[in-house]
Order: structure tokens, then sequence, then C-alpha cells
């Protein structure tokens, strides 16, 4: 007797999850869920619940969890659209006119992104060189 079994391949998976981010529908509500992510985790901290998150963003919870599975993989998603909004940042003062105006205008702007990300102050994230 011969069994055979059928595995979807790993691309199919990323093909399938392309498709959906790819729908306008979808994207809008990954954008909702992300600026009211943003908001309450600035009002209250790490404590902001996903019900929470899903009610602001007026969504359905099952909306949210199906674009952040964890509460970690939406921080982890709020984090990396830090990052590339400080990556922006510097691209921008890499091209500045006057190489001193263009570090002191991310610096500056690196700062304020600090002192308003209540999520970033309240998560420890480790150091290493």
């Amino acid at each position: 007797m011969t069994t055979v079994t059928h595995k979807t391949p790993a691309s199919a998976d990323k093909v399938a999850s392309v498709d959906r981010a790819l729908r306008a529908d979808a994207r809008r509500n990954r954008a909702a869920v992300i600026a009211a992510a943003k908001r309450l985790f600035a009002d209250q901290g790490l404590d902001a619940q996903m019900p929470d998150v899903a009610r602001v963003a007026k969504v359905g919870v099952g909306t949210v969890y199906r674009h952040f599975p964890t509460k970690n993989d939406l921080i982890a998603a709020l984090v990396a659209e830090r990052f590339e909004r400080l990556a922006e940042k510097a691209r921008e003062g890499l091209e500045a006119d006057d190489a001193w105006e263009g570090i002191c205008d991310f610096i500056r702007f690196s700062a304020r992104i600090q002192a308003d990300d209540r999520i970033a102050n309240g998560i420890a994230i480790p150091y290493s060189s």
C-alpha cells in the first residue's frame, strides 16, 4: 500500500499572504489596526489589549489577529515601522546640502520619536554591539 501526502510549498504560503496584503480592504484594515495600536499603546502602554485595538480600529478582533497573530507581532510591526521612519530620515540627512545640518536634523528627529514613543520607552530592548 502506497501513501501519498501532499505538501504545500512554503512559497505558496508567501504568495497567499502577498495576495491578501495587496487587497485594498486588507491594506486599509492593517493601516487602521496600526494607527489604533499606536494610539492605544501611547495612552496605555503595553497594557493595551488586542480587542481594544480592534474596537478603536473599527474592525473585528479576528481582523486584528489575522494581521497580527499575537500582541508581540503587533508590537514588532510598530517597531519595524518606527525604524523605517528613522531610516528614511537618515537617507534624507545624507542628501542634505549641509552634512552637519543633515545629521542634526536626524538626531533631533530621533530624539523626538524616542520621547514620544511610549512603546519603546516601556520595552527593555537588549543592546548588542
